[in-house]
């Protein structure tokens, strides 16, 4: 199980962390591991706002900074014909979470 799935080493950091403060006997070794998981984490944020604005502006691509309509990105069909599929807005939300949901399972979207 991944650890998006079960308690995050961040919290279990914390949860050690709140019950030697009560304790007031915070041990160097926790204080250590909890900073290295922080600085894990604030790393791994960073990497997810950076795909979250990609994506975000691959979405809202057509738009340019002035709002005038710019062009759309297209992606493959896939179906050899060189049709494609425009990904904008609500489609291309839907359009990637089929695509995902249907490499979990196995299929095509």
């Amino acid at each position: 199980m991944s650890k998006t799935e079960t308690q995050s080493e961040a919290l279990r950091l914390a949860a050690k962390l709140r019950g030697e403060a009560e304790n007031s006997i915070v041990k160097y070794s926790t204080a250590h591991l909890a900073a290295k998981e922080l600085e894990r984490l604030d790393a791994e944020n960073k990497a997810l706002r950076a795909d979250a604005e990609r994506y975000r502006w691959l979405r809202d691509f057509h738009n340019g900074p002035d709002g005038v309509f710019s062009g759309l990105p297209y992606i493959s069909a896939g179906d050899g014909n060189d049709s494609a599929w425009a990904l904008t807005g609500v489609t291309a939300d839907a359009g990637i979470d089929a695509a995902m949901e249907a490499a979990k399972s196995g299929g095509a979207a």
